[in-house]
């Protein structure tokens, strides 16, 4: 079952905005700490990923999905993987 989160959704306009202004300007911000800039990517991609993709599909394999779809290149390197459940 779905779990309603808010009562009023956000615009499509306001959910572009809080990711140019929140999560790319971070990224845009640590690009000279290159490993806080690349953590920073991954969670991006996470949040990115969950709005491209069905409500319904497993939330665990979006952002591979979005790599895939998206970034053909890292294919196959199991890449939001390792950075999710490797790094210490």
């Amino acid at each position: 079952m779905l779990k309603k989160i808010r009562d009023t959704p956000q615009s499509v306009n306001t959910i572009i905005a809080s990711f140019e202004n929140f999560a790319l300007s971070d990224i845009r911000y640590a690009r000279s700490r290159p490993i806080a800039a690349f953590i920073l990517s991954i969670c991006f991609i996470e949040q990115l990923s969950t709005f491209l993709f069905e409500l319904k599909d497993d939330d665990s394999k979006k952002p591979e999905r979005f790599l895939t779809d998206y970034m053909p290149e890292y294919k196959g390197l199991n890449l939001y993987h390792k950075a999710r459940h490797t790094l210490y």
